[in-house]
């Protein structure tokens, strides 16, 4: 559909508003926008989860996995309930991270759909919004890190599959530490 205004303007403004942008500018542009949304989506996910203040019992997931028939899907099964044990426990670090990470991903939603819109600088807001969603995504995860390897670590030392060997990792003073036969 041609605007009333580019019937008004002369073949050259007609022209440039009919131009294509590049085929990889429109792929980027729409891989940015999925991974922004998943970004809100996981960050208000997250958000939620700490809002119901729920705790799941680790000891509970430990015996559902150890009577479970198919151990890989045992191991995931536990190692998710360990992981949101975790986040749960580290609610200090992980709900304001959480919040930023749904306000930085609506920023690469907005950006992906200004630049796909072809509005003027647009592309170096996206850039900007690119560059502060992985600083973010690099400084978040080194503290969520931390915080969740703390917790999750003492839990995770439990033998889920009754043939697979015992492994008990700990940190101490000296380091980590693991112990047991892999």
């Amino acid at each position: 559909m041609v605007s009333l205004r580019a019937l008004k303007d002369g073949p050259k403004e007609r022209a440039q508003i009919r131009k294509l942008r590049p085929w990889f500018l429109v792929l980027a542009m729409l891989c940015v926008w999925v991974a922004g949304v998943l970004g809100v989506t996981t960050g208000c996910a997250t958000v939620m989860y700490l809002q119901e203040g729920a705790m799941p019992d680790d000891r509970q997931a430990l015996e559902t996995a150890k009577n479970a028939p198919n151990p890989v899907q045992a191991v995931q099964e536990y190692a998710f309930v360990v992981q949101q044990r975790a986040v749960a426990e580290s609610r200090q670090v992980t709900l304001p991270l959480s919040i930023a990470r749904v306000l930085l991903s609506t920023t690469l939603v907005a950006a992906s759909a200004m630049v796909l819109s072809g509005r003027k600088n647009a592309l170096q807001f996206g850039f900007q919004a690119l560059g502060a969603n992985v600083l973010f995504a690099v400084g978040g995860g080194m503290a969520t890190l931390g915080a969740i390897w703390l917790i999750a670590v003492p839990f995770g030392h439990h033998r889920v599959v009754p043939e697979a060997p015992a492994v008990r990792a700990s940190i101490g003073p000296g380091g980590l530490t693991i112990s047991g036969s892999v």
